[in-house]
């Protein structure tokens, strides 16, 4: 996770719903002094809040957000919401390794994090990867550049506690 290789690290979330979407954003959007949103078209978002994200990606199918000065983790991550075909949503977060402090505690406060996450989002599971353009939604093979899937996070847990 932290390697300084020069590439972000994306969480993909699997089936998440809109009400968790909607709960996750109004959480963390109070822990970021700067947000920065844009739509499908690549319009900013005036004094973006978790209602224009909704209202943007309703019209346009996605949006982009960029959140940064968090006290809490992560420092700073952008944040991709897209509405599928199904009309379901579908969100990315993706940081840097920089954007973690690296402590003795970092593992526990990451998983602790990202469990957060995926249960407030309501997602069935998540995937860590290591940035790739090519990734296929759900590929854990070798080559794959997945770290982690939260299927193993409870045992992870457990090894570091």
């Amino acid at each position: 996770m932290l390697d300084q290789d020069g590439s972000a690290r994306d969480i993909n979330f699997q089936a998440p719903t809109w009400e968790g979407v909607d709960r996750f954003f109004r959480r963390v959007e109070g822990c970021f002094r700067d947000i920065c949103v844009s739509d499908g078209n690549g319009t900013d978002l005036p004094n973006p809040n978790w209602q224009r994200m909704k209202q943007a990606v309703t019209q346009t199918g996605v949006v982009r957000g960029l959140f940064k000065g968090s006290q809490t983790l992560p420092r700073n991550m952008q944040a991709f919401v897209f509405k599928q075909g199904d009309g379901s949503p579908f969100l990315e977060l993706t940081f840097f390794p920089e954007d973690f402090a690296n402590t003795d505690d970092l593992a526990r406060s990451f998983l602790t994090w990202i469990e957060e996450a995926k249960t407030c989002l309501q997602a069935e599971r998540y995937f860590c990867r290591y940035e790739n353009a090519s990734w296929t939604f759900g590929d854990t093979g070798r080559y794959s550049g997945v770290f982690l899937v939260s299927d193993n996070a409870d045992e992870i847990l457990q090894r570091i506690t």
